[in-house]
């Protein structure tokens, strides 16, 4: 019997369970992908090795992979704090940070969430991030390497991203999160562009679902822009209070809808 008994004892030693044979398999795997995902967090908030070119500008760093004259840096930044100034009080928080990735690798590492963005906000770093940019000519380069020519310039993009990250320094990174995607994209393009309420043209576009209101389909801009704008300069409403109690998309489109054509019927 003790024989036995040791013969089904060095058996079990030698043929572990299942379980314990996919915990072993698994482990490399588990490790490998936990220490890409640290050294992935680590160059996110450490980037400033990886661009050589810098300038400080009335507190906002810019970063490039590519050289680019001061002259130039400094009319781009002065039209970002032109538009920034839409904001009451504003001033760069301390680190606000904009990296402009030209080279394809530098795009694809920084973009790897959101590979066709132009632009990303970094809230535990105010580090920005951008596609690519021609500087001289305040001009932002897509992912794909083309020249975005409309009247959204890198500037405005900067502006844009910063206003994220003021957004979020405002109300908190919870409640930012709860906020809809029309107010927090709404308020950036509001910021970035300028006031939609004050272009007749988006408002007749809202109405008639022109395709200047209605793409990119993942977040019109303009049309958020007006939306936002109608809240903010005709109803009076922070971006606190809407970030506090936002109003659905469906609810503040109906209610424009509303006011849009209540005007054009007084009219």
């Amino acid at each position: 019997m003790t024989p036995s008994r040791s013969n089904s004892q060095q058996s079990a030693s030698q043929n572990p369970p299942p379980a314990r044979k996919l915990r072993h398999r698994l482990l490399p795997w588990f490790l490998s992908g936990m220490t890409l995902c640290l050294l992935y967090g680590i160059i996110w908030t450490h980037p400033t090795r990886l661009f050589p070119h810098r300038i400080e500008i009335s507190g906002i760093h810019l970063y490039s992979d590519r050289p680019f004259s001061e002259a130039d840096a400094q009319a781009m930044i002065a039209d970002t704090i032109s538009r920034m100034e839409t904001i009451s009080g504003w001033e760069p928080c301390e680190g606000l940070s904009a990296f402009i990735c030209n080279s394809t690798w530098r795009r694809r590492l920084f973009f790897l969430p959101c590979p066709k963005a132009g632009g990303l906000a970094s809230y535990l770093m105010p580090h920005c991030f951008f596609s690519g940019g021609d500087i001289a000519r305040n001009q932002l380069i897509r992912y794909d390497g083309k020249a975005l020519t409309e009247e959204r310039t890198l500037s405005y993009f900067l502006a844009h991203e910063f206003t994220h990250i003021h957004h979020e320094r405002m109300v908190g990174f919870w409640r930012l999160h709860r906020t809809p995607t029309w107010i927090k994209e709404g308020y950036a393009d509001f910021v970035g562009r300028g006031n939609a309420w004050e272009r007749p043209e988006a408002k007749e576009g809202f109405l008639n679902n022109t395709p200047e209101m209605t793409t990119p389909v993942i977040a019109p801009y303009l049309r958020y822009n007006l939306l936002f704008a109608y809240y903010h300069t005709q109803l009076g409403q922070s971006v606190e209070s809407l970030s506090k109690s936002p109003p659905s998309l469906e609810e503040a489109e109906a209610a424009l809808t509303q006011a849009l054509t209540g005007r054009r019927t007084e009219g």
